[in-house]
């Protein structure tokens, strides 16, 4: 089973989200229709990063990371990509159409 780890941003407050989900697009729109606790407070949040994982385990662990001091300091450097970069250059979300997708 694929587990994805996304960072979702957003430029108008500034904030970061981090989450993992077996289905990106579905979480996503969950998302940006308000219905996360958190993320309801990001007006129109973008991914900005994902990644894959095998398993359920390395998912949690690697949010975990982005969620501790160091991870978090990674995570803003990427949410602060959103910014300036264009949606193909940041890093691990060329995944084809689901990266097309996401990005509108």
């Amino acid at each position: 089973m694929t587990v994805f780890v996304y960072i979702l941003y957003c430029p108008t407050t500034k904030k970061s989200y981090v989450g993992q989900t077996n289905n990106l697009i579905l979480r996503y729109h969950e998302h940006k229709s308000g219905l996360g606790k958190w993320s309801r407070n990001l007006k129109n949040p973008t991914v900005v990063y994902w990644e894959e994982h095998q398993t359920r385990s390395l998912a949690v662990r690697k949010e975990r990371y982005f969620k501790s001091g160091i991870g978090f300091e990674e995570r803003k450097r990427l949410s602060c990509l959103q910014d300036s970069a264009p949606f193909h250059l940041r890093a691990s979300c060329s995944s084809g159409s689901l990266g097309a997708y996401l990005n509108e």
